[in-house]
C-alpha cells in the first residue's frame, strides 16, 4: 500500500491551470464522483475520510492537493478500485462525462441552510471580491516571474553547446529503451509535482520518486529539453509516461517524468527542486565557461516576484477562510455525515 501525493491544478501565469481530467479517465473508471458545494461544505474532509478508509483497507492511493491550500485535498484516485473522487467546483468546475454510468454528482450544497446564508449576503459578496482580486494579483506576479525565469534560461542557453541534448538523449534512450519495442504508442498523463502555494513552493518529489530509479538532470538550461526528449522516446516505444509540468509554464515545460513500467524517473534539479536521485547528469559540463551577465540580479528579481505572488495567494486563502466561517454554520453536518457514510460504504463494497 502506498500514498502518492501530487497536484492536478496549479496557480500559473495564466490563472488557475487545470489538468483535472488526468486524475482519472471517466471511460476507464468504474466510478468517478464529482463533489459540488461551496467553501466550508466538507468536500476536502470527505476526500480525506475516503483516503483514510482506503489506507485502512490496504489500497494504493493518489491524493491530489489544492494549490491554494496544500493542506486541503482536491481529489483522490484509487487505482485498484478504478475509483476517483474530485472537487468539481470552481475554479476546476466539471461534470460527469458519462453521468449515471461511470460518473455521478455528490452535492454537499444540498445541506446548506440558504436562509442562514442570506443573513450574511453582503459579507459573501465582499470576501468573494477580495478573493478574486488577490488571485489576480498573484497571477500577475507569477506572469512576471515566469518571464524573468524564461529569460534567465534563454541567456544561459547561449553559453551551452546545443549538441548536449542530442548527445545525452541518444545515450539514455539506447540504454533504457534499446531492447523495447511495441506496436502501440504510449499514453501520457499530465500532472504537477510542485506548485506555488500560500505556504510557498511545495513539491512532493519524495512521495512520487520513492519506488523509482531516479536520474537527476542539473543545469540552468537544458534539463526540461532533455526530459521532454526522453519522454517522447518512451512514448514512441509504447511506454506510458507520467509527465509533471512546470507551474510557471504548465502547458509546455515538462520538468519531471516517471515511466512506471520500467520504474525509472527523470527529474530537473535546480534552485526549486533538490531531489538528487541515483544518478546525476550535469549539463553544465557542456557550458563554455563564460559567466552570464546579470544572472544573480535576475534570479533575485524572480524570487522577489514569487514572494509577492505568495503574499497574494495567502490573502486569497484568508478571504476563503472567512467564507468558510460563513458557510460552515449554515451546514447541516448531521445529514451530511449520514450521506457521506453511505457514499463511503458504497465505494468499498
Amino acid at each position: 500500500m502506498s500514498v502518492r501525493h501530487m497536484f492536478a491544478g496549479v496557480n500559473s501565469p495564466y490563472g488557475f491551470y487545470s489538468n483535472f481530467n488526468f486524475i482519472a479517465d471517466d471511460a476507464k473508471c468504474k466510478r468517478k464522483v464529482y463533489l459540488k458545494g461551496g467553501p466550508g461544505t466538507g468536500k476536502s474532509t470527505l476526500i480525506k475520510k475516503i483516503l483514510s478508509e482506503a489506507e485502512d483497507d490496504g489500497y494504493d492511493c493518489e491524493l491530489f492537493h489544492c494549490s491554494s491550500d496544500a493542506q486541503s485535498a482536491d481529489g483522490l484516485y484509487l487505482p485498484q478500485l478504478r475509483t476517483a473522487v474530485v472537487d468539481a467546483t470552481a475554479p476546476h468546475s466539471a461534470d460527469p462525462t458519462y453521468p449515471g454510468f461511470t460518473g455521478e454528482i455528490y452535492n454537499a450544497g444540498e445541506y446548506i441552510n440558504h436562509d442562514k446564508l442570506l443573513e450574511d449576503g453582503e459579507k459573501i459578496l465582499f470576501y468573494n471580491d477580495e478573493k478574486r482580486a488577490a488571485f489576480r494579483r498573484a497571477y500577475s506576479f507569477l506572469s512576471a516571474a515566469g518571464a524573468v525565469l524564461s529569460n534567465i534560461c534563454e541567456n544561459a542557453g547561449r553559453r551551452m553547446d546545443p549538441r548536449c541534448i542530442s548527445i545525452e538523449s541518444e545515450r539514455l534512450v539506447k540504454k533504457l529503451f534499446g531492447n523495447i519495442d511495441s506496436a502501440r504508442e504510449g499514453n501520457v498523463r499530465k500532472l504537477f509535482l510542485s506548485a506555488v502555494c500560500p505556504d510557498g513552493f511545495v513539491n512532493f518529489a519524495e512521495s512520487l520518486f520513492a519506488s523509482c530509479n531516479v536520474v537527476a538532470i542539473k543545469g540552468c538550461w537544458g534539463p526540461p529539453l532533455l526530459v521532454e526528449r526522453i519522454m517522447h522516446a518512451a512514448l514512441y516505444k509504447g511506454l506510458d509516461v507520467e509527465a509533471y509540468y512546470c507551474p510557471l509554464n504548465p502547458s509546455d515545460r515538462v520538468e519531471h517524468i516517471i515511466i512506471p513500467e520500467i520504474k525509472v524517473a527523470f527529474t530537473t534539479y535546480n534552485y526549486y527542486h533538490h531531489y538528487v536521485g541515483d544518478e546525476i547528469i550535469d549539463l553544465e559540463y557542456y557550458h563554455d565557461g563564460k559567466t552570464t551577465e546579470g544572472l544573480d540580479e535576475d534570479c533575485i528579481m524572480a524570487e522577489q516576484l514569487l514572494e509577492r505572488a505568495v503574499v497574494s495567494l495567502t490573502a486569497a486563502k484568508e478571504a476563503h477562510r472567512f467564507l468558510e466561517r460563513i458557510y460552515t454554520p449554515a451546514m447541516d453536518f448531521t445529514a451530511l455525515e449520514r450521506s457521506s457514510r453511505a457514499l463511503i460504504k458504497n465505494i468499498f463494497e
